[in-house]
């Protein structure tokens, strides 16, 4: 059965329908009034019928070129998702996808072919001829994913017709880079660039590679100088323990900073408190 509905705060008329296949689909209309778009509905649902009956051909109707696609999917997807977000790194993940597809999918010269006539061929054609021009894998597998994502919605709201084209399009493999460490000597060098205030603390996670919860966390309790050892407690009330051995090096920084606090923290804030676990380092 056909019904009619509106999103949110959207002014437009949302119908879903039972296509000729059996599956429930829903899209935009432009009806500017229930009723208008309740014919709409109705309509698609009884050619849909003729269609599964046989009295009428089934043929793409979608009128939507790739580039239309494209630019609905950014609008009310992309957009939306982080428009609701007070996330600067999701605001910004969305200005890369409009920069993204902007430069290489909107410019693509199938960009105005209709949505549903995009093969597998064409999208690995595209993909081959970027990775060609030396765009880094990780890029191409992007390009890939805004149009994998693109077609999902698509055909799941009937704009276009599957199946998605980049089901059978492979990801590029992206080579894991070498990793690298800070050599002994260069230490000193790292160390002298951090203010003096915080210089017990990075020189603390250099020397015992502690993560940063650890170290904002650590009491001078545990800290055992004598034994050169600092204590590591996890686990509910502090259940587990993990010592982690005091370069020789670090002993001065950690008794600066020892000397420094005012209260328990080894590496406390202004007020003498625990450091914020969002505290930029």
């Amino acid at each position: 059965m056909a019904s009619v509905y509106r999103r949110g705060t959207s002014k437009a008329w949302y119908i879903a329908y039972v296509d000729h296949i059996g599956r429930r689909r829903t899209m935009a209309t432009k009806a500017r009034t229930k009723t208008e778009a309740k014919r709409v509905a109705d309509d698609l649902e009884r050619h849909a019928e003729r269609q599964r009956l046989g009295l009428e051909p089934i043929e793409s109707d979608s009128k939507w070129t790739l580039r239309a696609l494209l630019e609905w999917w950014l609008e009310e997807f992309s957009g939306r998702a982080k428009a609701g977000t007070t996330s600067n790194r999701d605001v910004g993940s969305h200005d890369r996808d409009r920069r993204c597809i902007g430069k290489h999918l909107l410019q693509w010269e199938l960009a105005d072919w209709p949505a549903d006539s995009v093969k597998s061929t064409d999208i690995e054609r595209l993909l081959h001829e970027k990775s060609r021009s030396g765009l880094a894998a990780q890029t191409v597998n992007h390009i890939r994913g805004h149009l994998s994502r693109a077609y999902s919605r698509g055909i799941s709201q009937g704009y276009c017709q599957g199946p998605n084209p980049t089901t059978g399009v492979g990801k590029q493999r992206i080579p894991k880079a070498a990793t690298d460490y800070l050599r002994t000597h260069e230490v000193p060098a790292v160390l002298a660039e951090i203010t003096p205030e915080r210089q017990p603390l990075f020189a603390a996670a250099i020397y015992t590679g502690m993560r940063k919860g650890e170290l904002i966390a650590l009491e001078k309790r545990d800290v055992d100088l004598d034994a050169r050892v600092i204590l590591i407690r996890n686990g509910k009330n502090g259940s587990k323990v993990e010592k982690v051995p005091i370069a020789r090096d670090l002993i001065p920084y950690l008794e600066t900073a020892m000397r420094r606090s005012r209260s328990s923290m080894v590496f406390p804030a202004a007020d003498g408190q625990q450091q914020r676990a969002d505290t930029d380092l």
